[in-house]
């Protein structure tokens, strides 16, 4: 799970800031080795139009790609099929969440980061308990769970200060 939220949060911030390329920077389709151009071959025809950020990205994820074990590789490509059948409006969803996570502070995302794991440690029943729990809630009782948890949360932040202040 947290793999998969990691893999689609890559993605999310490869495509927030693609937009903000230096066309100096351009990376020529020749200058890529073979190995390179291989695992980028299905984006050679369009190399040449990339912003400069998304090529080396695109450079850096194929070198990545060379170092995967096989089952990495497998786990990759299901990433990306997964994040190629969201529809434009779940993408958006997630690359806000991926935004809003960055600007946590990393005390936050250290919290969130112990949590995913701690539920990605649970037996797969109980994982599936909780999504069904969540997904029956309607948007108001989600949105009182939530505020429930951030009052929780802000109140051990509290308590932890406290402790770290006598």
């Amino acid at each position: 799970m947290i793999k998969r939220i990691i893999g689609i949060w890559m993605m999310c911030a490869w495509i927030a800031t693609a937009a903000l390329a230096d066309d100096d920077a351009r990376i020529s389709w020749q200058s890529l080795t073979p190995q390179e151009q291989k695992v980028l071959l299905p984006f050679a025809e369009q190399w040449d139009s990339f912003a400069a950020q998304r090529q080396q990205f695109l450079r850096d994820g194929a070198r990545d790609w060379a170092t995967m074990s096989p089952d990495e590789r497998k786990d990759a490509r299901a990433r990306f099929q997964q994040w190629n059948g969201l529809s434009d409006e779940q993408r958006l969803r997630i690359r806000n969440r991926f935004q809003d996570f960055r600007n946590m502070s990393p005390d936050d995302q250290a919290r969130i980061r112990r949590r995913m794991q701690w539920f990605r440690n649970l037996p797969p029943e109980r994982r599936q308990e909780l999504r069904e729990k969540w997904n029956s809630m309607s948007a108001d009782q989600r949105k009182q769970f939530i505020e429930k948890m951030q009052r929780r949360i802000e109140q051990r932040r509290e308590r932890r200060e406290e402790r770290l202040n006598r």
